[in-house]
């Protein structure tokens, strides 16, 4: 965070004042990729810590399986992705476009926003509406996958220091499951998590880095409205 605000704070203002006109693609590919992975990693990491912290079979063996991506070497997870989201026609997600009938993609080599590939070229989005490339989304899919279960282990936590009279108090006076969740679990459980946050964050762009360190990002020559970035570390 501090870092972060750091180059805020001093970095950015002499980029632009020194006429680099990436600078903009950065910003953007920030906030797209903390838009696309951090609400969907907390909320789904806090349903799988609910449901892991109920009396269920095998919950031992799921947590194990949840928390494998968290702890695997990223070389390897990164290189899995590589060959699940290759432009190959015959790569596995390609295969699966084609048994939908759909065409198959470039994935981390298609520069145009999700939301263009989805109308098509017959209505053409400013850069700006036209949402992440889809090399991004892969990139926010990756660390999505990889950080569920940090993520779960910190709420599980958070779970166990929860007194279970305030649930029990709260049943007796007739609050229903939903607002014991929301009152309770979901308060207090969130409340802890936000102090493993500046951790979890500095992990997070950890993560990224192998991935983003020596991106490139442009405007892309052929769509005036979509936005090329090269991820060496992922290319197929």
């Amino acid at each position: 965070m501090l870092v972060g605000a750091w180059f805020l704070i001093g970095e950015l203002p002499r980029a632009i004042a020194a006429g680099d006109s990436d600078w903009w693609y950065g910003v953007l590919n920030t906030f797209y990729y903390s838009l696309g992975t951090i609400p969907v990693q907390l909320g789904i990491a806090l349903l799988l810590a609910v449901l892991l912290f109920q009396e269920i079979r095998g919950k031992s063996l799921f947590r194990i399986v949840y928390f494998i991506p968290y702890i695997a070497p990223f070389v390897g997870t990164a290189a899995v992705f590589r060959i699940i989201f290759s432009s190959r026609p015959n790569a596995p997600m390609n295969s699966i476009l084609e048994t939908l009938g759909l065409p198959p993609s470039l994935w981390l080599n298609q520069p145009t926003g999700i939301f263009q590939l989805m109308l098509g070229d017959a209505v053409q989005l400013p850069q700006w509406a036209a949402g992440p490339s889809l090399a991004l989304v892969v990139i926010i899919i990756y660390g999505t996958w990889t950080y569920i279960g940090f993520n779960t282990v910190i709420f599980m936590a958070g779970l166990g220091t929860i007194p279970r009279e305030l649930h029990e108090a709260a049943a007796i006076d007739g609050a229903a499951r939903w607002a014991q969740f929301r009152h309770i679990t979901f308060a207090l459980a969130f409340a802890d998590h936000l102090f493993s946050h500046p951790l979890l964050g500095d992990r997070h762009l950890q993560g990224v880095q192998p991935h983003l360190r020596h991106a490139h990002c442009g405007r892309a020559r052929h769509h005036r409205y979509s936005q090329h970035c090269h991820f060496p570390g992922l290319q197929a």
